[in-house]
């Protein structure tokens, strides 16, 4: 680490230490690991303690837009530990970008592997500079496999650091442990990079359905016998316990547990354990009778009764086993005595004969409600939930409410998809003479025009008119299909746009229709009918002015205001409205949030309830597909729990041109609205069509009806199993070996498979060398490297 902060600070690296020596002499002419390459790009001073974790999100964002010449002389700065990083990454990701748009230039194939000039200064920051986006776009146009590889490597990368910044401000704490854990690795570790190549074969494998094959393994260099004439001492080896499938890894632990006390001790009921799944529906009744505030006797003395029948052995029951003494047969009988007498043959005479042959069953139910409990408490032990283990045994000896037997539940695998539901209209139209209101929101205009009061409002609330903090469209989540890593800001700074023209249009005309009326002539005829239209058009409440000549105001019944009046009141409320309209000197920029600019639209023209849709090109969305069936297989589903739906489910329910139109854009072109994993959008609306067709200039007006995060349950479900096994006295090493044949065509042979394992063993000893261990290992060096030293022999020093 030293080396590197000396090498971002453009000095030269330390001498190697005699360590250091050592290592390079195992991985032969490769410089050792803290060896600087050369000197970083300009960034500024290295972050530290404390302030190394003193990123912002958004100056991280900003860092994927800037373009190769200001990313490398300027930056954006102060930036943390992360920051820095990033920013090399973006750097190094620019520079590949221009290597290989140069090579496009010069005529010469694109090479992938083509190192990049770090001693070379110069050279270097003219690949970085010719990396623009402008670049990366004729490396996907180029028809060249490599220039797309490098094109999409370098979209990745960019991709990743978005991602890394949305989560920034919310995991800052783990995001920037998992950064040191990995600059610890990538520093001076080599063995997570020689594992990782195992392991990467790993997946491959598996991706490819290689089959796997589950064996044991292990080593012993001084075994101790097992002393079979102990009678503490336990045969090593498999136990009667058997195979244990269960539905979870914490069931299957608990299970363990459970069946290694039955077989240990054969002799001890309380382990015997036997449950099918008409005791465990009886028993959980039993239960949640409990957990309601029945005392368990009494819960068990009503399923006694309700199996006794008749009211005459009721009565003697209640007699006979009171719960207690002073109850006069009110109350139900004592359940667990009249099993305890059922059982020993000792009920009452007079009862029927067959009334403990009837009563068996409730023994089992009993008796099982016990073994849940303790297989409850066994359970949050193996979860480590102590807490919730006392309760269980408590509720067991009768002391306490039964828990939610957890033990039982089956936990179901999920995968999470973002979710968001869309209105889109055809866009609406407005010239400069329209009424404030078409000004306001032409694409609702055109939607309503005809529709009555009612029906207006209706429309107006479902796309979230009146709302103060509607849900803003978003494209967020991962890719959609058809747009690129930029979509999501595209989109708002175009809506964002739209809006903020469309006010600075009503600002002027509220403007000159002010001016206008501050000017017109007191005596002017038309005065009166001018107000009554103006205040209509901008919804100005005049029914509350009053006269302004204190005389005939005093007049009973008061004067009417006269035209002036109404004039000077309007003139005032339009200036009101206008204060706040636009910041001074602000005219025309998209300076506001989006929901910030509707609200101040809908104050303008006096409407709260407007929706005020902003209308964008139809290009910024994404690729949609018009499956049929929609509202049956998705909008009744989720209209039932998501009140904002609901309203859109009444409206395709009740139209009586069968509804809006509704298409889906879903990863890799589907139509599943339930898609994994997302991100998934649902569109709604007349202009669902014209968006759908994705035709170049075409606007559409859109607003977002809901937005969340779904889980889908998955189709497959991942189980567990344990089996019994005495460990021997000696004991292996307790870790699980994955083996991965050396090539990948050829399948791993059973020499091979021990090869690995006794080159296993060797590792294991040579990671417990001490420096000072002249009898073994020549050099202190992390294992991998001692392993890449073809003359090093593991077994120097060690027992044959």
């Amino acid at each position: 680490m030293l080396q590197a902060i000396r090498a971002m600070q453009g000095l030269p690296g330390m001498p190697a230490t005699a360590w250091d020596r050592f290592t390079a002499k195992a991985v032969r002419d490769v410089p050792y690991p803290a060896h600087a390459i050369g000197a970083a790009s300009r960034g500024g001073p290295l972050p530290g303690p404390p302030h190394d974790a003193d990123d912002d999100a958004q100056r991280l964002r900003d860092l994927c837009v800037l373009d190769g010449e200001p990313l490398y002389f300027q930056g954006l700065s102060p930036l943390g530990l992360v920051g820095h990083l990033v920013r090399e990454a973006l750097i190094v990701a620019r520079a590949s970008v221009g290597e290989a748009v140069l090579r496009l230039d010069a005529g010469t194939r694109v090479e992938l592997g083509a190192p990049l000039p770090l001693d070379d200064e110069g050279g270097f920051v003219r690949y970085v500079i010719a990396g623009r986006d402008e670049a990366v776009a004729r490396l996907e146009a180029s028809g060249d496999p490599n220039a797309l590889t490098v094109a999409r490597r370098f979209r990745d990368v960019r991709e990743a650091i978005q991602v890394l910044a949305g989560l920034w401000d919310s995991r800052r704490e783990p995001l920037f442990r998992a950064t040191l854990a990995t600059l610890d690795a990538a520093t001076f570790r080599v063995d997570p990079w020689l594992t990782g190549i195992a392991n990467r074969r790993l997946s491959h494998m598996a991706a490819d359905g290689a089959p796997f094959r589950v064996g044991a393994y292990g080593w012993v260099d001084s075994p101790a016998s097992y002393g079979a004439g102990d009678p503490a001492a336990l045969a090593p080896g498999p136990t009667a316990a058997g195979l244990l499938h269960a539905p979870s890894h914490a069931q299957a632990l608990a299970a363990a547990l459970l069946r290694d006390a039955a077989v240990r001790y054969p002799d001890d009921e309380r382990w015997n354990l036997t449950i099918d799944s008409a005791k465990v529906r009886a028993a959980a009744a039993l239960a949640e009778r409990v957990r309601l505030g029945v005392h368990p006797y009494e819960a068990l003395g009503l399923e006694v009764e309700k199996l006794a029948g008749d009211w005459d052995v009721v009565r003697v029951l209640r007699q006979t086993y009171p719960l207690a003494a002073d109850q006069q047969e009110r109350r139900v009988c004592d359940g667990a005595a009249v099993l305890d007498a059922a059982r020993r043959g000792a009920l009452p005479a007079g009862l029927p004969p067959s009334l403990a042959a009837t009563l068996a069953p409730l023994d089992d139910v009993l008796d099982t409600y016990a073994d849940l409990l303790v297989a409850d408490g066994a359970f949050a032990l193996a979860t480590g939930r102590g807490d919730l283990a006392a309760p269980a045994m408590e509720a067991a000896a009768g002391l306490g409410s039964p828990s939610q037997l957890r033990a039982l539940h089956t936990p179901r695998g999920a995968t999470t998809v973002a979710v968001a539901a869309w209105a889109v209209l055809p866009a609406g139209t407005a010239a400069d003479a329209d009424p404030p209101v078409r000004l306001a929101d032409p694409a609702f205009a055109d939607l309503t025009g005809g529709a009555d009061p009612a029906g207006q409002a209706r429309l107006a609330a479902l796309l979230g008119g009146g709302e103060t903090d509607p849900p803003v469209p978003a494209l967020t989540g991962g890719t959609f299909e058809g747009l690129g890593p930029d979509a999501d800001t595209a989109l708002k700074a175009a809506a964002g746009q739209d809006l903020t023209d469309r006010l600075a249009t009503l600002t002027a005309a509220a403007q000159s229709v002010r001016d206008d009326l501050a000017a017109r002539d007191v005596a002017d005829p038309g005065l009166g009918d001018a107000v009554t239209a103006t205040a209509a058009a901008w919804a100005v409440d005049l029914s509350g002015v009053v006269a302004s000549d204190p005389v005939v105001f005093l007049v009973d019944p008061p004067t009417p205001p006269t035209a002036a009046d109404r004039r000077d009141a309007l003139v005032a409320a339009l200036t009101d409205r206008l204060a706040p309209a636009l910041p001074p000197g602000q005219a025309g920029a998209h300076v506001l949030p989006l929901n910030q600019t509707r609200q101040r639209i809908r104050a303008l023209v006096g409407r709260p309830w407007l929706p005020v849709l902003p209308q964008v090109d139809a290009g910024l969305l994404p690729v949609l597909r018009m499956p049929p069936g929609l509202d049956r297989d998705w909008l009744e589903i989720v209209a039932a729990v998501r009140p904002r739906l609901a309203a859109l489910e009444a409206h395709q329910l009740t139209s009586v041109d069968g509804g809006w139109p509704a298409a889906v854009g879903a990863p890799q072109g589907s139509t599943d609205p339930w898609r994994s994993p997302g991100p998934v959008l649902l569109a709604y609306g007349p202009g669902v069509t014209a968006a759908a067709a994705r035709v170049a200039g075409t606007k559409v007006a859109v607003t977002a009806l809901d937005a969340w995060t779904d889980s889908v349950p998955s189709r497959r479900h991942t189980t567990a199993a344990a089996f019994g096994f005495n460990a021997p006295k000696s004991r292996a090493p307790q870790a699980i070996l994955l083996a991965v044949p050396p090539d990948r065509s050829t399948r791993l042979t059973a020499d091979g498979l021990l090869d690995v394992v006794l080159e296993t063993r060797e590792l294991v000893h040579a990671r417990g060398a001490q420096r000072t261990d002249r009898g073994g290992l020549p050099y202190a060096t992390p294992m991998p490297i001692v392993h890449a030293d073809t003359p090093a022999s593991f077994a120097r020093g060690w027992p044959a």
